[in-house]
């Protein structure tokens, strides 16, 4: 009997020992911890004292632990209570909102395991504090909105591949925007479903090299067909995005369109080549227009003094006309020249455009259509110029023509907008169309059509095109070339627009008049200097030559000590190895404020040539010439001011 009390002692002594040892746990568990029975609190662990905001336990205990809960989960607690006083099986993990005893809310996770306690029928419920954990939720919720809105808001294409079949699976709006396709029907795709074959092999290439080497890879350049904006010039970087283990799991991609970016620096290429080779054309085209001036002006006096009709006559005015498309090819070479400048003047260009496209059609069988606004289209040009750019246009459609269709030229005023035209800035333009009914240009031609002697032709100097895009970069415009195969080709034009009321009328060409007094002239070119004195002569000057500008001064200087003044000087603009006439222009001003000077220069396109008062000179003639416009020149310096004349 002694034993059974013993072992029953025993017995209850290890279950006290347990009882504590259980006790000592859930009394210090960083989890709260209570019970309740009869909807009352049995019991409350210092953790969840503190949850609930009370300093002890007998602040809650036998109060009704429904109190406690948040309002809009009473419906939800008895429910669970129900069930697991039906089933006995414990309450899976809730997420719910207690109500502190100072009425804050603390965010709660909870679960529940029916018990005995006590005698009663009642839950254990344990409760984690989730207040740091929502935290961190809602600033991973917030961080993952504003990584959604810098990749959305991005103006480069992103787009996240699938590494396993490389099908699509993020694309942002930038993307939507530049391939034409709405984000639901890009994803789920491959490349395949997206492009030409030919690219879309290209891309999976690199996406796969990419994903094998698990490193960056920079595209700097390739080309892409899309439907929103035609053919675009990206550059891609693309990256490949791991998994824990370390293996791909999607491939990022970031592509910047930089089409116009390619397009600017392909006009700046241009112009560099230009420039270049004008150096080069400036030089032989001055020397040309001194050898043209002496050809042109012998013929001048040659034809004034044959009789109309007759063979020589004829022969005469062959050569003359020659001479003038020598002219033409020198103006041509000097509009590549570093630093030259059109002559410009304020027209409507509409009577420009019928008489060079007239011009250029004479004889054939083609036709030019114009579509010409009904207004005047006032542009500050220099005519010869553009009348050079039209005809050449003209003529390129006609070649591509061989058997003769409709030229159509279109021309209307329009605004760009910024960005709308590199390189042009936003503003008032008019543009010019010349379309053609040929077969194209090819799309690997596009590029380079504008590159000096770059043609396609078996004949013909390969300069219109370029000559044409330095014309229009000197005018402050731009040239464009569009074409589609078998469809013909669009040259446009865009000038800079002027105000109409700055329109001028052409002043009527003077007639060949007869002069007196002395002419010195300024002249390095032995033959050139010849010519000259004849045609002054014939004109009836009096006329005197020097070959450089120091020369030119003392002349001058001795001229006037004898009483006996030059009526005017005509000056050459360039004078290798000596002084030439801007130098000397401002010399023989401080010898003679009222000095009356002509400048003239193989250079017809050197600024001085259409700034020329400005650089103190009265008049200017470029060279070659004709005895006509000598003649004129001089009549508009010296006027009738006998004063300047010698007796």
């Amino acid at each position: 009997m002694f034993d059974n009390a013993n072992n029953r002692n025993q017995t209850e002594q290890a279950l006290h020992e347990s009882e504590a040892r259980f006790r000592s746990l859930i009394e210090s568990a960083p989890e709260g911890i209570f019970v309740q029975s009869a909807g009352r609190f049995r019991y409350l662990n210092p953790a969840a004292c503190r949850l609930f905001g009370a300093s002890r336990p007998e602040d809650l205990l036998g109060k009704d632990f429904m109190e406690r809960m948040a309002p809009e989960f009473h419906a939800l607690i008895r429910e669970r209570i129900r069930l697991q006083r039906e089933t006995g099986k414990p309450a899976p993990l809730m997420e719910q909102e207690y109500l502190r005893l100072d009425g804050s809310r603390v965010p709660v996770e909870t679960t529940a395991v029916p018990v005995r306690y006590q005698g009663e029928d009642a839950h254990i419920v344990f409760v984690r504090d989730v207040t740091e954990r929502r935290k961190f939720d809602a600033a991973l919720r917030e961080s993952e909105r504003f990584l959604n809105d810098v990749v959305e808001n991005v103006p480069d294409m992103i787009f996240v591949k699938d590494a396993q079949d490389l099908r699509f699976v993020r694309f942002n709006k930038a993307g939507e925007q530049l391939l034409g396709y709405r984000r639901e029907s890009l994803l789920g795709k491959n490349d395949y479903d997206l492009f030409p074959r030919q690219e879309a092999a290209f891309f999976i290439k690199t996406d796969q090299e990419v994903l094998a080497n698990k490193r960056p890879h920079d595209i700097p350049e390739e080309k892409i067909l899309t439907a929103g904006k035609g053919e675009r010039i990206l550059h891609t970087k693309k990256i490949t995005i791991l998994d824990e283990s370390g293996k791909p799991k999607y491939l990022l991609g970031i592509s910047e369109d930089i089409t116009e970016r390619k397009q600017a620096e392909a006009a700046l290429a241009n112009l560099h080549k230009l420039e270049s080779l004008g150096t080069l054309a400036g030089g032989i085209a001055h020397d040309f227009n001194n050898i043209i001036s002496s050809i042109m002006g012998n013929l001048s006096m040659l034809q004034s003094d044959m009789k109309s009709g007759g063979e020589s006559l004829e022969l005469v005015e062959e050569a003359q006309q020659a001479c003038e498309t020598a002219k033409g090819l020198a103006q041509q070479l000097l509009t590549f020249a570093k630093g030259g400048s059109p002559v410009v003047k304020v027209m409507d260009l509409r009577p420009l455009l019928a008489r060079a496209a007239g011009f250029a059609t004479r004889g054939s069988k083609t036709r030019c259509v114009f579509e010409l606004d009904e207004n005047p289209l006032p542009v500050n040009v220099d005519k010869e110029q553009v009348a050079q750019v039209i005809q050449n246009l003209v003529l390129n459609a006609m070649q591509a023509m061989p058997e003769g269709k409709t030229i159509a030229i279109r021309a209307a005023p329009v605004t760009l907008g910024e960005g709308e035209h590199p390189p042009l800035a936003a503003g008032r333009y008019v543009q010019v169309e010349v379309e053609d009914q040929g077969t194209g240009i090819p799309q690997e031609h596009l590029p380079r059509v504008f590159d000096p002697y770059f043609s396609t032709k078996t004949k013909g100097r390969g300069l219109g095109l370029a000559m044409c895009y330095s014309i229009m970069s000197k005018h402050g415009g731009h040239i464009n070339a569009a074409s589609k195969p078998r469809s013909g080709a669009i040259l446009t034009l865009l000038f800079p627009a002027v105000a109409a009321e700055d329109i001028r009328p052409e002043p009527e060409r003077p007639a060949l008049i007869a002069g007196q007094g002395a002419i010195l002239v300024m002249e390095d070119e032995a033959l050139v200097a010849k010519t000259l004195k004849r045609m002054l002569a014939r004109l009836g000057y009096r006329p005197e030559s020097v070959e450089n500008g120091q020369d030119a001064l003392d002349a001058y200087r001795q001229a006037q000590e004898a009483g006996q003044p030059y009526a005017a000087v005509i000056m050459d603009l360039t004078i290798p190895g000596g002084m030439g006439g801007e130098e000397a222009m401002g010399k023989l001003l401080a010898l003679d404020p009222k000095a009356k000077a002509i400048v003239s220069s193989g250079y017809s396109n050197d600024p001085i040539m259409a700034e020329y008062a400005a650089h103190g000179f009265s008049g200017v003639l470029g060279k070659p010439y004709r005895i006509e416009d000598v003649s004129a020149a001089l009549r508009r310096v010296i006027g009738s001011d006998p004063g300047r004349r010698a007796p």
